[in-house]
């Protein structure tokens, strides 16, 4: 019974050899896996600075995007107020074009009526001169027939 015994334990010594052989193989591919994984790792890091990299830069351009915003702003702010003014003074501007044009209608009247007058002058004048051109002659005449000249 012995000897039986001594078998079932060198069968088991087999057994476990290859078992052992079996872990080892399995070790070694968890070997590699582990060593694909510390790529991983790395590759994962450098990734990660990248994007640190690239979220710093994105901060940066925030801060840039919130002072272009505040500027952006002001500009508007700026804009609409330059647009209030500029419709006061086209309101002005119409106003002061209005008083204009009335001034210069009632000049434009008033010289109007300062040609007619003219025109009549000239024609009272014309009429006051064929007048004393008339009695001129007829005090020639009247000279002439009374022997005074």
């Amino acid at each position: 019974m012995e000897e039986k015994i001594f078998q079932k334990l060198l069968e088991h010594d087999n057994q476990f050899e290859k078992i052992d052989q079996h872990f080892e193989k399995i070790d070694q591919r968890f070997e590699k896996i582990d060593q694909r994984f510390e790529k991983i790792d790395q590759r994962f890091e450098k990734i990660d600075q990248r994007f640190e990299k690239i979220d710093q830069r994105l901060d940066g351009h925030d801060k840039r995007f919130e002072r272009i915003e505040g500027v952006l702003e002001n500009h508007t702010i700026k804009l609409l107020e330059h647009d209030e003014q500029f419709s006061k003074i086209r309101e002005e501007m119409a106003e002061g074009f209005r008083k204009v044009t009335n001034t210069l209608e009632g000049i434009v009247t008033i010289v109007q009526r300062l040609d007619q007058e003219r025109i009549f002058t000239v024609q009272w004048v014309r009429r006051i001169e064929d007048e004393v051109r008339q009695n001129s002659m007829e005090i020639i005449k009247m000279k002439q027939v009374l022997k005074i000249a």
